[in-house]
């Protein structure tokens, strides 16, 4: 084998280890910092007249009628809470890709019905409404 062709070979295995060092630390790279601590809902207020009626309030009307529309409108997921004494019961419809078309759905159907909207963003726990209307 004459020095020239050794030289090309100990090129060509320089070029082929630093190709794959170069590749190793691309694939290696963590991709971009993403906040899971926060999570955006769109939440429903449940009307006070179908809580506090003629009947006086019965623990199965919790988030009734705001949880009928959501299941009417085919929602992947979504949370209820409870009647507090600051506020009325809700849900809680997460913005996500999967509730896409229902999120389209109630925003057409909330306002018929006499149900407020709006969206929440929330950090551990925290809540920062910002309103929908």
């Amino acid at each position: 084998m004459t020095r020239r062709q050794k030289l090309i070979w100990y090129a060509l295995g320089a070029f082929s280890a630093s190709t794959f060092s170069v590749a190793a630390t691309l694939l290696m790279q963590p991709g971009p910092a993403i906040d899971h601590a926060a999570a955006s809902y769109l939440v429903l207020e449940e009307p006070i007249s179908e809580v506090t009626g003629e009947k006086g309030f019965d623990p199965a009307f919790i988030a009734y009628q705001t949880g009928e529309l959501l299941r009417d409108c085919e929602a992947a997921y979504f949370e209820t809470t409870f009647l507090y004494t600051d506020h009325a019961p809700t849900a809680d419809l997460p913005l996500v890709k999967q509730n896409l078309n229902a999120i389209k759905c109630v925003v057409l159907r909330a306002e018929e019905e006499g149900i407020e909207i709006r969206t929440e963003t929330r950090w551990s726990g925290n809540s920062t409404p910002l309103r929908f209307r």
